[in-house]
């Protein structure tokens, strides 16, 4: 096996593993919660950003050419660079939760709202 199908199978593991956590969390009710909200919407991010990397890198194993365009690879570092930033607001978000559930627990639903994390989380 070489190494371009294995990296085709780790692409389609990762898409079927985070399209099935989005669409469990869309469709039970009772995971419409903040912490699970951030995760779906880690997943989303995890989808992108294998489907801006793994198919280039699956290339560059397939034909063997070891180079790679200035603005293809200009490209790929901008979305990188985006996308962990966005997992990282995102993370900060879900510590976010965090501690408003440990601390003010009480307060948990008053402050973490539906349009509180719909505001938190637009990308």
């Amino acid at each position: 096996m070489g190494l371009a199908s294995l990296t085709r199978m780790t692409q389609a593991l990762a898409t079927l593993g985070n399209l099935a956590i989005v669409l469990i969390i869309r469709v039970e009710r009772c995971l419409h919660e903040p912490m699970y909200l951030f995760l779906a919407v880690l997943s989303n991010i995890d989808l992108v950003l294998s489907s801006v990397t793994m198919p280039k890198m699956a290339s560059l194993f397939l034909t063997g050419i070891q180079k790679v365009e200035f603005k293809v690879c200009l490209a790929q570092l901008f979305f990188i660079h985006a996308l962990s930033a966005m997992e990282s607001a995102v993370l900060l978000a879900v510590a976010f939760d965090h501690v408003v559930a440990i601390c003010h627990p009480l307060r948990h639903a008053s402050v973490l709202t539906g349009p509180t994390v719909t505001t938190v989380t637009k990308i």
